[in-house]
């Protein structure tokens, strides 16, 4: 890793950072503050946060996105995840620095974590390429002899990932990197506190050639979570977080799939 003394000249703290929609990036009406948790400094400067008219249009272009995933052919989106994945490599003490500032995590300890979201985002795409369906054995039962069954898997379509504040980077690459391997598009609302790390893995995603529409990020508060999980566009919500949150997207999600990784203080 390079070694960084002047993590400011990275960060100027008032440096704006902009919504990601789609592949583009869009100013905002309204912008917050990012504090730094030890003292409450504006160290990465503020943030674009999004409204509802954002997260529709969000939802929209994921609707465009995931049908132009859905044709991508396995090997094209595991060299755009493993593009992705050597693209946070490349930029790993930048990303260590901001994960710092944003969660007053010890640098050593955000170090750890980007090469473990290197490894996830290196896995997903592995995993890209062994998506495949079966063989059902027909003849298991009366009158199922002489036919032949089997099963194709195919995408969701438009994802929605809701991630806590404590391991930004790899949270956020554990809910993207999936969705696009399995041909989806994915509408990621982080945590309020750490939205900066998610809108640089962005930018690493469209480097790496992610169709438009394919990815959005969503600074935002509990109001657009809402939204999100209620949005009959949405084929299925992961979210990383509470139980008491947990357990409310399960209530209002509807028939829309729903994985959920809640907080817990155990192994």
């Amino acid at each position: 890793m390079q070694a960084s003394t002047t993590p400011n000249e990275t960060f100027p703290p008032g440096q704006t950072h902009h919504i990601f929609l789609g592949g583009n990036w869009v100013e905002g009406k309204e912008h917050v503050e990012i504090r730094f948790p030890y003292d409450r400094s504006v160290l990465v400067g503020r943030v674009a946060w999004a409204n509802p008219d954002d997260a529709s249009d969000a939802l929209e272009l994921a609707q465009q996105g995931a049908r132009e995933m859905a044709c991508w052919p396995l090997h094209r989106r595991a060299a755009l995840l493993h593009r992705a994945a050597e693209l946070i490599a490349a930029r790993s003490e930048r990303f260590a620095w901001l994960i710092v500032h944003e969660v007053g995590k010890p640098l050593k300890d955000a170090r750890l974590e980007i090469v473990r979201a290197v490894a996830a985002v290196h896995l997903a795409a592995e995993e890209a390429t062994r998506i495949c369906g079966e063989v059902v054995p027909m003849d298991a039962v009366p009158g199922g002899e002489g036919r032949l069954a089997y099963t194709v898997r195919r995408p969701l379509g438009v994802i929605v990932g809701i991630t806590g504040f404590n391991f930004p980077l790899l949270l956020d690459c554990h809910k993207i990197a999936p969705a696009l391997a399995a041909g989806n598009a994915i509408v990621l609302k982080p945590a309020p506190e750490t939205p900066i790390t998610a809108l640089e893995l962005a930018a690493v995603f469209a480097e790496a050639g992610i169709p438009p529409g394919a990815l959005s990020v969503l600074p935002a508060g509990d109001d657009i979570g809402e939204m999100l999980v209620r949005d009959e566009r949405v084929a299925m919500i992961t979210f990383t977080g509470s139980s008491a949150v947990g357990k409310h997207i399960r209530e209002v999600a509807g028939y829309k799939r729903v994985t959920l990784e809640l907080g817990n203080n155990s192994h």
